[in-house]
């Protein structure tokens, strides 16, 4: 199975997103990968910040890449969201970004692959978050969609809004509300 990840290079800018090479990696989003990469300088304006990209370049050298052939135009078109977990964008900083797929394989006919979104991530506990999030949402949410009570477009939506809200539950240990 593996944590699969997509290395995306830019390779030119252009008007609708660019030119694309596409590397894809067994155990590229794996969390010690993650981890190094996390842990190398975030980057930014000042003195010692410019080698940042090679910083998490290196991180990323340790893994075993796989050309898959390039891309023009918006890179997320390109993206297979079951397949993958997470997205390098090197542009020319390293950017995170998990992938995280909106399908219903029990309660659709024909999930598509390439349903779901790509969102920035900036360390692994993020991701878990939006992982165990998402997993429990769709839990909830397939029985209704498998017996036709819910549009799958409806579930998609729902989902996003589950990924975007910050609602904490109390528990009674918490004090009055």
């Amino acid at each position: 199975m593996g944590e699969r990840a997509l290395a995306a290079v830019r390779l030119e800018d252009a008007e609708e997103g660019g030119r694309w090479a596409l590397y894809t990696s067994q155990w590229g989003g794996s969390d010690p990968v993650l981890g190094r990469v996390f842990a190398a300088p975030a980057g930014g304006s000042g003195p010692g910040r410019a080698a940042e990209p090679q910083d998490r370049l290196t991180a990323l050298a340790s893994v075993s890449w796989r050309p898959t052939g390039t891309v023009t135009g918006r890179l997320v078109e390109a993206v297979d969201f079951l397949g993958t977990s997470v997205v390098y964008v090197i542009a020319p900083r390293v950017t995170v970004w998990q992938a995280l797929w909106f399908g219903f394989p029990l309660a659709e006919s024909a999930p598509a692959p390439t349903d779901g979104v790509l969102v920035r991530a900036r360390s692994i506990a993020g991701i878990r978050t939006r992982r165990r999030r998402l997993r429990q949402a769709k839990r909830l949410l397939s029985p209704a969609v498998a017996a036709g009570a819910l549009p799958p477009a409806d579930a998609r939506r729902l989902l996003v809004g589950v990924l975007h809200s910050r609602v904490r539950v109390p528990s009674t240990q918490s004090g009055p509300l």
